[in-house]
């Protein structure tokens, strides 16, 4: 979750801001080849392959937050990174992300990107489940390859529409 934000208006410097409200109740959810085992919905048993949750918003709803795949994207990355075991790379990316969102490089990115990101991200849970360790790397190094032709296509589109910068 954002901890804050980066303005151009002096007056904006450390005002509050108000969060995105929960929008679990607006999402409709199914299971896939899994059950809860508590009745607080805390615990859920993976019953098969692909297994798992499938949230979804409705367009009307998710329309409204520009940041709404901002966040689960971030979730991810740091599943991810936890994942690894490696507590200081978790950290670099909860410092950066915030600047990567604020200076516009992410909200630059054209939806496009996103869907094909969330297709990358899937890649690389199918192949972390499977032990697939071929698999993971091509999915993670795709997905990075991806990214950064991505990041270099906004800064370069940034430099010559904001030359001053």
């Amino acid at each position: 979750m954002l901890q804050g934000i980066v303005s151009n208006n002096i007056k904006d410097v450390n005002t509050h801001f108000k969060a995105n409200k929960n929008l679990l109740s607006d999402s409709t959810i199914k299971l896939n080849s899994a059950a809860w085992q508590s009745p607080t919905k805390h615990l859920l048993q993976v019953k098969q392959n692909n297994g798992g949750l499938t949230v979804q918003l409705p367009k009307s709803v998710s329309n409204q937050f520009k940041d709404l795949y901002f966040e689960m994207d971030l979730e991810f990355h740091t599943l991810y990174l936890a994942a690894s075991g490696n507590q200081k790379a978790v950290n670099v990316f909860r410092d950066m992300q915030p600047f990567t969102y604020a200076s516009g490089t992410y909200v630059s990115q054209p939806h496009y990107r996103d869907c094909e990101c969330v297709e990358e991200h899937q890649a690389i849970l199918d192949a972390a489940l499977a032990s697939d360790l071929d698999a993971l790397k091509a999915a993670v190094t795709a997905h990075l390859n991806n990214s950064r032709k991505a990041l270099q296509l906004i800064f370069k589109v940034n430099q010559m529409i904001y030359p001053e910068n």
